[in-house]
């Protein structure tokens, strides 16, 4: 018989195995791993894909990009009350800095613009800043 374990085990034994990876550079194809493994894991699988690109960011490591009316908005630069939750086609991007101070830096990172997109698409939240919907 074989033996399997847990996502979250996975999840665990993946980030005490890389505790020790510094001046990390995350490629988009490893990114889109993680994004799959963290939304089974944390997310039941409820998020929908989404486009990760990894490129050099000012001012930010991640954020999370929502196109809802033909263009691509950060959170907070619309007027995201107005979303049109009727018609759930946003398209996403999640947009990560080519380099982090260590692997679970990209991780967290990772993790945390997938919270944001969790709170659009799954909590229906308008503005789906750090306020208790995200720390929920």
């Amino acid at each position: 018989m074989r033996h399997t374990i847990s996502h979250k085990a996975r999840l665990k034994k993946a980030l005490v195995k890389r505790r020790g990876i510094k001046n990390y550079h995350p490629t988009e194809q490893v990114a889109y791993r993680w994004f799959h493994i963290i939304n089974r894991t944390l997310f039941e699988g409820k998020l929908q894909p989404v486009n990760i690109e990894v490129k050099k960011l000012r001012g930010c490591i991640g954020q999370l990009l929502i196109d809802w009316d033909g263009r691509l908005s950060r959170k907070g630069t619309c007027d995201q009350s107005k979303l049109p939750f009727h018609n759930p086609t946003f398209n996403y991007k999640i947009q990560l800095t080519h380099r982090y101070k260590t692997w679970r830096d990209f991780l967290e990172t990772l993790a945390h613009e997938m919270v944001h997109q969790y709170q659009v698409e799954v909590v229906k939240d308008p503005y789906s800043n750090h306020n208790a919907n995200f720390y929920a």
